[in-house]
């Protein structure tokens, strides 16, 4: 009680000391204007990485062949198709750290078919340029990825213990089907690939993509690097055909009719 009216008696003594209502009210408003600012910046840094790392929709949806298409008619919407999500997703070795990203895998067992998607940051066509003492830096639209696919079988499939052991693997290299699928979004640049033939069984160990510069390709040296987009211990995960996917199908099978008459 006594420390109230001390305090009662400072205010009248020294008014100054006490905050003026209208400066209370100001001071509230500036720290809540702080916070929403934080709040907001945070937000737009949050908006601006989830939209920058999404998949444009047309890079997303399933390019369709003749195998893709044949696989599609004989088993309808429970065409087989999955991915594996734990795989490394980006290459880590010295000659290209980060350079390359696998932003999708569509495996198609019954079509004996693998589709990549391959992503890039602008930023990698200067380091190329840098790294392979280029004349000019590549532009966007060029394919500078010469991308092929190592198909990895184990010669020794009753022995699982050197499943990691590079002296019993058998390989042999695929190059993707048909054109490459070109896309761009932000500072991202996508590349999607078919390759066709691709028939996993028990004794398949892996699949390895070989990322090499297009302009000097040399399949006897190391590639820049390399990614698994299927390994025989990985799980697998379903992936379903989307509403875009069977447009895809449908539209193909409408465009095979159309050539034929």
């Amino acid at each position: 009680m006594e420390e109230k009216e001390e305090r009662s008696y400072e205010e009248e003594i020294h008014p100054e000391r006490r905050p003026h209502p209208v400066m209370r009210w100001i001071g509230r408003i500036l720290r809540w204007l702080g916070v929403a600012l934080i709040l907001f910046v945070v937000g737009l840094m949050l908006w601006r990485i989830r939209t920058m790392e999404r998949i444009p929709k047309e890079m997303q949806t399933l390019l369709v062949n003749d195998a893709t298409y044949a696989a599609y008619e004989e088993n309808g919407k429970d065409l087989l198709i999955y991915t594996q999500e734990k795989l490394d997703p980006v290459t880590t070795n010295r000659e290209a750290y980060g350079y390359f990203w696998i932003d999708q895998v569509l495996i198609l067992p019954e079509a004996k078919q693998v589709q990549v998607l391959v992503k890039y940051n602008s930023s990698t066509l200067e380091h190329l340029a840098e790294d392979l003492e280029l004349a000019a830096v590549p532009s966007r639209e060029e394919d500078v990825i010469d991308l092929s696919m190592r198909i990895i079988t184990d010669a020794t499939p009753h022995k699982l213990e050197d499943i990691e052991d590079e002296t019993t693997w058998l390989q042999s290299r695929l190059a993707p089907t048909g054109e490459v699928v070109r896309g761009e979004k932000d500072v991202y640049n996508f590349r999607k690939y078919i390759f066709d033939g691709v028939d996993i069984t028990a004794d398949t160990i892996g699949l390895k993509v070989d990322f090499y510069y297009a302009g000097s390709v040399d399949y006897e040296s190391d590639p820049l690097g390399s990614l698994y987009v299927y390994y025989q211990l990985a799980d697998k995960t379903p992936v379903k055909l989307s509403s875009a996917d069977l447009e895809a199908l449908n539209s193909y099978r409408n465009e095979g009719k159309t050539q034929e008459n």
